[in-house]
């Protein structure tokens, strides 16, 4: 009997860490690769720079092996400089939005479907990511308290990625296209964006996740 509850003891951790949910804020800066052909005031055009340089909040929920990845960008800039302010729809001429990102993972599936939407469609495009090559750099980083390797890979464009990953949480997951590595990503380094962990919501059980939409189209990124 004694060695039987011994046994159970020892079992229960892996349990709760291989049955346990996360919810981690990330904060994205990205950088900007060329100026932007703006049209419309000088005051509207200084806002988007403005708005550009302003890191954006990402949050991805992981529960069960599958995972939704979402951003949450600045609201749409209007231009309300302008002498002709209004058209014929009754809407600013000149309007400036970043897109938001929204991606649902699977755990039976290597890739990512991410929501888009245009004038015409919405729809999801199913992307598998890839990764030419990749190399373990030397040292060794904490980010929350959490020891990480950093390792490098080369992406599809042949650019150079910097990631890190901690194994202390044995999850394979993390912001958006960097979820295939061997634990949870907390931090990128590309040309054109850093993503770094801001915080990490440790949550015992399992919590519903938010369902892909059934009545949209899912098209291949090749297509």
């Amino acid at each position: 009997m004694n060695k039987i509850y011994i046994a159970t003891l020892l079992f229960l951790p892996f349990v709760n860490v291989f049955s346990q949910s996360l919810k981690i804020e990330y904060e994205v800066q990205f950088k900007s690769q060329k100026p932007k052909e703006i049209a419309g005031s000088e005051d509207f055009k200084k806002k988007i720079i403005e708005t550009d340089n302003q890191p954006q909040k990402h949050i991805l929920t992981y529960s069960d092996g599958n995972s939704v990845y979402e951003s949450f960008p600045p609201p749409i800039i209007y231009d309300t400089k302008e002498s002709d302010i209004v058209d014929v729809t009754k809407m600013y001429k000149n309007s400036y939005q970043i897109q938001s990102i929204k991606l649902f993972k699977f755990k039976d599936q290597p890739g990512a479907y991410s929501y888009k939407k245009t004038k015409n469609e919405e729809f999801y495009e199913y992307l598998i990511p890839i990764f030419n090559e990749s190399k373990k750099l030397e040292g060794d980083d904490k980010i929350l308290n959490y020891p990480c390797k950093i390792i490098e890979v080369v992406l599809s464009n042949h650019k150079k990625a910097k990631v890190w990953y901690t194994d202390e949480l044995p999850i394979k997951t993390g912001p958006m296209s960097y979820f295939n590595f061997p634990g949870v990503v907390l931090r990128v380094e590309t040309d054109f964006m850093t993503v770094t962990t801001k915080n990490i919501e440790n949550i015992s059980s399992n919590i519903e996740l938010e369902t892909m939409n059934k009545n949209l189209k899912v098209y291949e990124k090749a297509k």
